[in-house]
């Protein structure tokens, strides 16, 4: 999220793809912002498009044409990531990785550095 004025987000990306994470993130942006859908949803989702209409949401699906501006935008720290990893591993211990992501229920992101 690209937080604007007001604490709501001026993009918010649905990366999970649940008919929960979809309204979550309708809520989450401000008005005129933008909801990119990355995930490509198990259900489908239903959306209040009142909503939409009201806070003046671009909803856009998103299948790899942005992903570029994604990394440029990450390489260049424009995107704040460091909140979001909760746990590191090095390479080799790849299966504590899995296990810590798997089980322990404060996991976030689990990040293998090689």
């Amino acid at each position: 999220m690209i937080l604007g004025k007001g604490g709501n987000a001026d993009i918010v990306i649905d990366a999970a793809g649940t008919p929960h994470t979809l309204h979550q993130a309708l809520q989450f942006v401000k008005s005129k912002g933008t909801v990119g859908v990355v995930a490509i949803p198990e259900k489908t989702s239903q959306i209040d498009s009142s909503l939409l209409v009201y806070k003046d949401i671009r909803l856009i699906g998103i299948l790899g044409s942005v992903l570029p501006k994604g990394i440029e935008y990450l390489e260049k720290k424009l995107i704040r990531t460091d909140y979001l990893i909760s746990h590191t591993f090095p390479l080799d211990q790849v299966q504590q990785a899995f296990q810590t992501a798997i089980h322990n229920p404060k996991a976030m992101k689990v990040l293998l550095i090689p």
